[in-house]
């Protein structure tokens, strides 16, 4: 009997403890048998997951406000300083805008300033050679190079500039194409002398200028005695414009012989581009069909 007291007595002491430990872990929040938290039971020892959360978006939006408000300080500092730079070449360009002006300004002033002393030294200079054309017979434009840009010449005149024309003849001398010509105004005509070899200029002005010799400002290239180097019985020359080009009319002593028996001197005409020294027409008598005979020179054909 005592055996079974015993049992009976360890059995309570045992379901004794499995309640006690059954009342702990209700009051820890630990988990049934079921695997469920059992927490509501005590909310003393209860962390609610929303107020967790809660805090880590409100420490979240904090962060992401700061962050915002230092990136827009940064950028608000880089558009200043962008702007003043801006501002500082906007301003170096005006400085050198206005430096630039007043430079070309001082320079149109100095320039102007120049202009009008060598204005002045031409209308000296002009005025000294109009006397100097009044006074000799012979003008040597060679010596007046470097002062004086050219001289016309008429049938009448000596022209120095637009303030000088002097009613007088006289003979300007000058240099062209290697070769010493002398331009004479006989009251009639222009005459180009060119050794022994005259060319009259019946109307136009020569000029003469650094450049070379001009009738009307067309260029004469081809002068006096090549015309004569390349024919031999030539009579006359005269130098005139005609369809806006200058050109000799040359006169030729030839021989034909009428019927192919009778010899008849007659005199013929060459036109002589006085640019290119090309042959650009030939004059015959009108009978020269029923002759025979040559011409003195070709049509196209060229003089050096």
């Amino acid at each position: 009997m005592k055996k079974i007291g015993y049992l009976v007595l360890t059995l309570m002491l045992c379901f004794s403890f499995v309640l006690a430990g059954n009342d702990a872990n209700q009051q820890l929040g630990v988990s049934n048998g079921n695997g469920n938290s059992d927490s509501n039971t005590n909310p003393q020892y209860n962390v609610s997951n929303e107020d967790n959360n809660s805090n880590v978006i409100h420490t979240l939006v904090d962060v992401n406000t700061s962050m915002a408000q230092q990136v827009t300080a940064q950028r608000i500092d880089r558009l200043i300083s962008a702007q003043n730079r801006i501002t500082d070449i906007n301003s170096i360009k005006e400085m050198r805008k206005t430096l630039n002006q007043d430079f070309v300004l001082a320079v149109q002033d100095k320039n102007e300033m120049a202009k009008e002393q060598i204005r002045a030294v031409k209308v000296a200079i002009a005025r000294v050679l109009g006397e100097a054309v009044r006074q000799n017979p012979t003008i040597n434009f060679d010596d007046l190079k470097g002062l004086q840009q050219e001289i016309l010449i008429s049938t009448s005149e000596i022209i120095t500039d637009s303030n000088n024309a002097i009613q007088a003849r006289r003979t300007i001398r000058a240099t062209i194409m290697n070769k010493v010509l002398e331009m004479r105004n006989t009251g009639n005509t222009v005459d180009i002398v060119d050794g022994n070899t005259i060319a009259e200029v019946p109307t136009g002005t020569i000029q003469i200028d650094d450049n070379g010799l001009f009738l009307e400002g067309k260029p004469i290239k081809i002068i006096p005695s090549r015309i004569r180097a390349k024919i031999a019985k030539l009579e006359r020359i005269q130098l005139r414009i005609d369809n806006n080009i200058a050109k000799y009319d040359a006169e030729i002593q030839n021989t034909r012989n009428l019927f192919g028996l009778i010899p008849i001197s007659v005199t013929e005409k060459a036109s002589i581009n006085a640019e290119t020294g090309k042959i650009i027409g030939y004059e015959r008598p009108f009978w020269s069909i029923i002759s025979t005979g040559t011409d003195a020179v070709q049509e196209n054909e060229q003089i050096q």
